[in-house]
């Protein structure tokens, strides 16, 4: 997504060797050196190809010192899903949550949501108190392959709770409709260090015994 939030998509082949990676001069900045994308731009990525199993991780970095490039990034990484991960949400599943939400002077949450399936999906956002009280919940129409970036899971494009501050904030998410399967993506950055994290929203499970 980019030049005004226009959805677009890109394709590439690639050869990877046996048990190898993919050299560091596509990989360390896959976006442009790959893709050719140079113009601001996010989104997700697709693998597939000829092999039954291939990893991927992937990552956000922030620059430390916005105003000094010189003193580096911090870069947060996930691992890639399987398209029949329990982290990928279809119609009428359990929510899928993440339990460290925050927005204060020191940090901020983002969320993205990512329609993998190439299907229409209903999603519907909630944010719980740490005691389980359900504070505020926003809907979403994703459209087939739609990255939707929730730049402040609490302001005006979450779930509208304001400005805060917020700690200790549940964040789910769940796919009421749709054939559509989603993933869900929270972003906790530090302020003040710049140091980003990412969680995928992951399944409650079972009770403790």
């Amino acid at each position: 997504v980019a030049d005004g939030n226009q959805q677009k998509s890109i394709q590439k082949s690639v050869v990877v060797p046996p048990r190898g990676s993919l050299p560091p001069d596509l990989a360390d900045d896959i976006i442009a050196n790959m893709f050719g994308l140079t113009s601001p731009t996010f989104g997700w990525i697709e693998i597939s190809g000829d092999v039954p199993r291939v990893s991927a991780t992937t990552a956000v970095s922030a620059q430390v010192d916005p105003n000094d490039p010189a003193k580096g990034v911090k870069t947060a990484q996930v691992g890639g899903l399987l398209s029949d991960s329990p982290d990928v949400i279809g119609a009428s599943e359990a929510e899928r949550r993440f339990a460290g939400a925050e927005k204060s002077v020191q940090k901020r949450t983002n969320l993205a949501l990512v329609e993998t399936r190439g299907a229409p999906a209903h999603v519907v956002v909630r944010a719980y108190s740490n005691a389980g009280t359900r504070l505020a919940q926003s809907e979403y129409d994703l459209a087939p392959g739609q990255y939707l970036q929730i730049t402040d899971a609490f302001g005006s494009t979450g779930v509208s709770l304001g400005d805060g501050p917020f700690q200790d904030v549940e964040l789910t998410v769940q796919v009421t409709s749709g054939a559509g399967r989603v993933v869900g993506v929270a972003s906790v950055i530090d302020n003040v260090s710049r140091i980003p994290q990412l969680f995928v929203l992951k399944d409650a499970g079972p009770p403790p015994a």
